[in-house]
């Protein structure tokens, strides 16, 4: 898989031509989070595509791309936690982009307030640990709301909290 260009590829070697964009499903101060699927060894699988909102600018300066790809630096050092949304891959070309796990059960702000106590504690425990985790890598979030931490659904279980957007972060 991927593009016969290597610099067209992420440091994991998909390439972003190869990622089907599906539909919007998120949009921040400065990016789009997009539904997207790609083929990969696996075979066919559902990822989340963070881009840049480049119609919001005239011109754009050097420092846009730059912060955006320090995000996926620091975010892809982090997300070998079980509470961290897990960073596919990323890349620069055609634009800085971020290929994630895809979280496909909505976000804690549709959800606060309505989980029973004892999942509302276990959600509370399983981000605590996502960000403890950050934090002894030296990584801060400063961006932790309820918009940023996303579910994935698991059949016969609660559904698995993760932090995510971590575009504010700074490493320590």
């Amino acid at each position: 898989m991927g593009s016969s260009d290597p610099s067209n590829t992420g440091p994991r070697g998909y390439a972003f031509e190869d990622i089907e964009v599906l539909d919007r499903i998120g949009a921040g101060g400065t990016a789009d989070v997009y539904r997207a699927r790609i083929d990969g060894v696996e075979g066919d699988r559902r990822i989340a595509l963070k881009t840049p909102r480049l119609s919001d600018y005239e011109t754009v300066e050097a420092s846009f791309f730059d912060d955006f790809v320090e995000e996926a630096s620091i975010w892809n050092r982090i997300d070998d936690h079980e509470g961290i949304v897990d960073v596919l891959d990323w890349g620069t070309e055609p634009y800085p982009w971020i290929a994630m796990e895809y979280m496909d059960a909505g976000d804690l702000s549709g959800r606060a307030g309505d989980l029973p106590l004892e999942q509302a504690l276990w959600t509370a425990e399983a981000i605590t640990k996502g960000v403890r985790h950050a934090h002894r890598r030296g990584v801060a979030h400063l961006d932790l709301k309820p918009a940023n931490v996303l579910f994935r659904s698991v059949e016969g279980a609660w559904d698995v909290p993760k932090v995510a957007d971590w575009g504010l972060s700074k490493h320590l």
